[in-house]
């Protein structure tokens, strides 16, 4: 398993792993131009991923979806509360798939185990990612506000993380936005 954080925070998320052929992205927040180019600069084409894995809602995390998808044909993995707050970016072309936290689902060679986490977003996720082949397990936790007990569960057995803890429920309170 390898990956690379192509961007981290308020202007754009974007992470890409790669577990044998398979490629995914986890999250396109950077429009489908500067995400080719973000993986252009790691020779990755933009045509061999195999997936773009959305954690929530939350424009940094999905501005490149939509034109991404149909531009390479890539499929997008979305909750149903995720795609209904991202019905603007999404004009039907692409090709959907629902998943829900708990329910662990496979993009080519990679197990893709989502968990709920604490966020201010219609529905938002981590994910821990598995290469079946040799057990080797990445977390990946945006935004993250604080530690549940089930993300604590979810992210124990990863090899690798993948952290933003950014995001603070009191100054969310108290900003002017």
């Amino acid at each position: 398993m390898r990956f690379a954080v192509l961007g981290s925070g308020s202007r754009g998320n974007a992470t890409l792993v790669e577990v044998g052929d398979t490629r995914v992205l986890v999250d396109a927040g950077f429009s489908a131009r500067d995400l080719s180019r973000r993986l252009g600069a790691l020779d990755v084409d933009s045509e061999s991923i195999d997936g773009i894995v959305v954690s929530h809602d939350h424009g940094d995390h999905t501005r490149g979806i939509g034109v991404f998808a149909r531009r390479f044909g890539t499929p997008i993995w979305l909750t149903d509360g995720t795609r209904e707050a991202c019905a603007a970016l999404l004009h039907g072309q692409e090709t959907l798939h629902p998943y829900r936290p708990g329910h662990p689902f496979e993009i080519g060679g990679v197990r893709v185990e989502p968990f709920l986490t604490v966020h201010d977003a219609v529905d938002p996720v981590g994910v821990a990612l598995a290469d079946p082949a040799n057990g080797f397990r990445l977390g990946i936790a945006t935004d993250l506000g604080r530690p549940t007990t089930g993300i604590r569960l979810a992210l124990s057995e990863c090899d690798g993380l993948v952290l933003e803890a950014n995001h603070d429920e009191a100054l969310l309170q108290d900003a002017p936005y």
